[in-house]
């Protein structure tokens, strides 16, 4: 069974309301081009960036490398 990706369009929402109330938020995805234009657009709405994070879930050297980059 192929993995199932949440689409942006289901977490952006969410997003959109944490950083309005200037919450530090973090985007984790496998596509940067794509998670960038996402808090490109995001930071246009509320003013406030998110934070990208490199994450594949499906491979075990990225996750480490992310929760890395999030913990330092």
């Amino acid at each position: 069974m192929p993995s199932r990706q949440p689409d942006i369009a289901l977490i952006r929402p969410s997003m959109q309301a944490l950083l309005a109330h200037g919450a530090k938020v973090y985007m984790a995805a496998r596509n940067e081009a794509k998670a960038l234009i996402a808090i490109e657009e995001l930071k246009v709405e509320t003013k406030r960036e998110a934070i990208f994070l490199k994450l594949d879930l499906a491979d075990l050297s990225s996750v480490k490398a992310a929760a890395r980059e999030f913990m330092s």
